[in-house]
């Protein structure tokens, strides 16, 4: 077994075991975990499904309800590395936000509801200036974390260049 696959392993059990003591911030927080290293392993639809689960039941919590907005942003990003076509991509991601933003409709005033549609926008329009723009005004604002730099480099070879993200 790889390293990923034991702490992902680890992870989903512990989830579980949190979640038969009702302890949701606990087990979701393990779901996430698992999300975000089955998304570095390339394992996008598991990610998309772990994550379109927990941002799903956060909307059931008053007090997590604001949370989803960052899982489906996660989600959505994993969408956009799901395909190796930069037109598959988009689609893919803008199908994904729709849903969204119908489950959540405040998820389409955020600021991770515009970087997709303008990441799915440079996508189909392959503008990879557009692109590495709009990424840099976000993080001007947001500091975007490892994990998202990293899967915003794969979207970004999409485009066809070896250039990493700054």
């Amino acid at each position: 077994m790889v390293h990923g696959d034991m702490d992902s392993s680890t992870n989903r059990k512990a989830a579980d075991y949190f979640q038969g003591e009702e302890s949701n911030a606990s087990a979701r927080n393990c779901l996430l975990k698992v999300g975000d290293q089955a998304a570095v392993m390339k394992n996008y639809d598991k990610a998309i499904g772990i994550f379109e689960k927990v941002a799903t039941k956060a909307l059931d919590d008053k007090l997590s309800q604001y949370s989803a907005k960052d899982y489906f942003f996660r989600a959505a990003i994993c969408r956009l590395c799901n395909s190796s076509e930069p037109s598959e991509a988009a689609l893919e991601a803008n199908l994904a936000i729709q849903r969204y933003e119908q489950q959540y409709p405040a998820f389409q005033d955020s600021r991770e509801y515009k970087l997709i549609k303008d990441i799915t926008s440079a996508l189909e329009e392959q503008n990879k200036e557009h692109f590495v723009n709009k990424l840099q005004d976000f993080d001007s604002i947001s500091r975007l974390n490892p994990w998202q730099t990293k899967l915003f480099n794969r979207v970004k070879e999409l485009f066809n260049d070896e250039e990493d993200l700054k």
